[in-house]
């Protein structure tokens, strides 16, 4: 081999060379795709970016959109009112061209003081136990009692069965024990099961006991201004509903206004007790608190004192199933 040829010979040199070149282009190649991926990335952000702005204003334009639409609908909500209550007053006096309005709103002075203690009545009731607490009040005092008479009788019959096996085991031959002291530990077992009521049943009984000593009290102390009340109301009840029936009896009376809005004019022929029912809650609600609003049957809803809210509430109850749309 000559001295100037390379280690490894030509061909080992040639290997290299080609192997570096292959490495150099393969780089070359490494870093034009480095760069293109990055260009990539760039526009994908640039778009990413632009996208969020799209959404961005496409959420404003939603948000805005919602906003106008409930505020197009509380508009329209307040224009059918509107138009309903129009309708209500063309009606009435379309009709009272061959009619005359009943005075279902004038209060005599009899039924001011019957309105008066009625309310009186209604303010003591609210203090008093319903006839559904009583009852439950009583179920939980029995519920008790029978606990305890249980718990009597599981004492006296394990002190039995306890003699009774000590007998048996102490006989000769002993064939009573073994029956005997099972019958024992059924009988402990029955008792310890039976008073995890206990817990719960006692403290219950006892609330029962005192709130249906305190309805008690109240009845003793108020009773004559209760049969009072109650009396008052009844008969206001009654010239409400008759005043009512009157009116229907005469093709020629109409309703006022309000009482239009909230119910028409007549009954439907196929829920005349129920829009009977309706009729005569609200108009001794308007007698009872002196509302004497002429479009809105109930009156403002402002009522701040819990009984009167209750009778309100019951009454727009009532009314609500022949609300007209």
């Amino acid at each position: 081999m000559s001295y100037d040829e390379p280690v490894g010979g030509y061909a080992a040199a040639r290997d290299l060379r080609r192997l570096e070149g292959t490495v150099s282009s393969n780089q070359r190649e490494l870093e034009e795709s480095v760069s293109s991926v990055r260009r990539d990335v760039e526009m994908l952000e640039g778009t990413t970016h632009d996208l969020s702005g799209d959404v961005e204003k496409l959420q404003q334009d939603v948000e805005e959109s919602v906003d106008e639409l409930t505020s197009t609908t509380a508009r329209q909500a307040t224009v059918i009112g509107r138009l309903v209550r129009q309708l209500a007053w063309l009606e009435q006096h379309v009709t009272l061209t061959t009619g005359r309005p009943t005075m279902l709103d004038e209060v005599t002075a009899s039924m001011k003081r019957s309105a008066t203690a009625a309310r009186t009545y209604e303010v003591m009731t609210s203090q008093l136990l319903t006839d559904a607490q009583v009852a439950q009040h009583e179920r939980e005092i029995v519920a008790w009692e029978k606990w305890e008479s249980t718990k009597d009788r599981l004492d006296t019959e394990l002190i039995t069965a306890t003699q009774s096996a000590l007998r048996g085991v102490n006989a000769v031959p002993a064939d009573g024990g073994p029956v005997g002291v099972a019958k024992v530990e059924s009988l402990a077992k029955e008792q310890k099961d039976h008073a995890q009521y206990k817990a719960w049943l006692k403290p219950q009984a006892s609330r029962a006991r005192r709130a249906l000593a305190d309805h008690k009290a109240l009845l003793e102390q108020f009773g004559s201004t209760l049969i009072t009340g109650k009396t008052a109301r009844t008969k206001l009840a009654g010239e409400v509903r008759t005043r009512i029936e009157a009116m229907l009896a005469e093709p020629d009376e109409l309703p006022p206004l309000w009482f239009s809005i909230a119910l028409g004019q007549r009954p439907p022929s196929d829920r005349r007790m129920k829009w009977l029912e309706a009729a005569e809650a609200v108009v001794l609600y308007r007698v009872m608190y002196d509302v004497n609003h002429q479009v809105d049957a109930l009156g403002p809803d402002t009522v701040t004192d819990a009984v009167q809210n209750k009778l309100r509430a019951n009454a727009a109850r009532l009314l609500e199933q022949f609300a007209r749309g």
